[in-house]
């Protein structure tokens, strides 16, 4: 997708012209200092082994995780909690050949003992569910046995791919025995992010516009009604949607965990049809309605350029308030008159290259940028209107005023 120029032309307040402030905020406590994680429900030896034994097996609990040691003191540590899918190894550190017998499939968890999930309810969904508890309640499944035999040193890895209790028996001992806690993985802090998208000029949805966020592989496609729902991770994102033949928007969002956000309705303007070729000879691209145009000098471009622009309606009386059909919003009051689309983007001007659009707004000819006129680039991922170039109101003849000013680029 071609993210193309957007340029408005704008009121601008006199003091906002003259000076601008900004507030800072309050300089943040520093955060605490982050100490080493232990497993949640990892416990040692039982509190009848020996003080060294627990120690050791505190000590292989933070250097060496989701690793079982098989010695002549027994198993350690006695008990380790994984998520699915993770390895787990374990080690004969015994000085004679060693078995090991793994007992799986046994239902999670032990009685008693409980599992909390925080759930994240996807679209089609009817209800939002905070969190999930998951008990020993669920149906037994038969277990599984394997024999792991080790020589001294050896070692071996296993991957267990169901939620459940695994027991690791000392097969020459069966009194000797460890437990594998093996838990569903952690669900994804996400927020779904959902909204609609309409077409500005029939109020209809679109269908099949995207929506991405800006700088990451997180995208969504709107279904028939123009509705779209996108899972992200927390965090401040800027939006992107378009579509084939329309204008595009951005809007900035901040997600928060497992909390649901919806984007206010975003319209997006048809495409203007007419497309003018601009050569080094200079001319002029207009749209269909004769209401805007760029005339380019002699130079202006080096190679030919297909030349488009798509005015962006606007009602002023409206103020800062009307951006329906703008790629956002304003933020320091300034009042819209006059937005236009140009293609093709990034395009940079080595001569003059002057943008007018029709003004039948209240501005008398010769107001300009000394009064707080100027015109703005929109800036895609920074999300906000910047690059200040002076404008005028200027006499078109016949009765008629327009806005102009010269571009540097596209």
């Amino acid at each position: 997708m071609s993210h193309r120029t957007r340029f408005s032309l704008r009121l601008i307040p006199t003091l906002i012209v003259l000076l601008s402030l900004v507030l800072q905020p309050a300089s943040l406590a520093a955060p605490a200092p982050v100490r080493p994680a232990v497993p949640a429900r990892a416990r040692l030896a039982e509190a009848t082994s020996s003080p060294e034994t627990r120690a050791h097996a505190a000590r292989l609990l933070l250097a060496a995780p989701n690793t079982v040691e098989i010695t002549a003191a027994g198993i350690q540590p006695d008990v380790i909690e994984v998520t699915v899918n993770t390895p787990v190894t374990f080690i004969n550190k015994d000085t004679v050949k060693r078995s090991i017998v793994l007992t799986t499939g046994e239902a999670p968890p032990n009685p008693g003992h409980k599992i909390f999930l925080p759930l994240v309810i996807r679209s089609g969904a009817q209800a939002a569910v905070s969190a999930a508890e998951t008990t020993a309640a669920q149906a037994a499944t038969p277990a599984a046995q394997e024999t792991i035999a080790l020589n001294p040193g050896a070692s071996a890895q296993r991957t267990f791919t169901t939620p459940g209790n695994v027991t690791v028996t000392d097969a020459a001992n069966p009194a000797v025995k460890g437990t594998i806690l093996v838990t569903p993985q952690a669900l994804p802090q996400e927020g779904n992010v959902s909204g609609t998208i309409l077409a500005f000029d029939t109020k209809q949805p679109v269908a099949g516009a995207r929506v991405r966020a800006v700088d990451t592989s997180f995208e969504a496609t709107t279904d028939s009604q123009g509705r779209y729902t996108l899972p992200l991770p927390p965090g401040d994102y800027t939006l992107v949607m378009f579509a084939n033949g329309y204008t595009f928007a951005n809007r900035k969002i901040s997600v928060q965990p497992y909390t649901p956000l919806t984007v206010e309705t975003v319209e997006l303007v048809p495409m203007e049809a007419t497309v003018t070729p601009i050569g080094a000879a200079g001319g002029t691209a207009t749209n269909a309605a004769g209401t805007t145009n760029v005339v380019f000098a002699s130079g202006a471009v080096t190679t030919t350029k297909a030349v488009r622009l798509t005015v962006l309606p606007v009602d002023e009386t409206r103020g800062s308030a009307d951006y329906q059909a703008l790629p956002g919003p304003f933020t320091d009051g300034s009042i819209p008159l006059g937005f236009v689309m140009f293609e093709p983007d990034g395009t940079t001007f080595k001569g003059d290259a002057v943008w007018t659009i029709a003004y039948n707004g209240p501005l008398p000819v010769g107001f300009n940028w000394e009064d707080g006129l100027y015109c703005y680039y929109w800036l895609e991922k920074e999300a906000r209107w910047g690059e200040p170039v002076p404008a005028e109101v200027v006499d078109l003849g016949g009765g008629k005023k327009g806005l102009r000013a010269t571009l540097p680029h596209f």
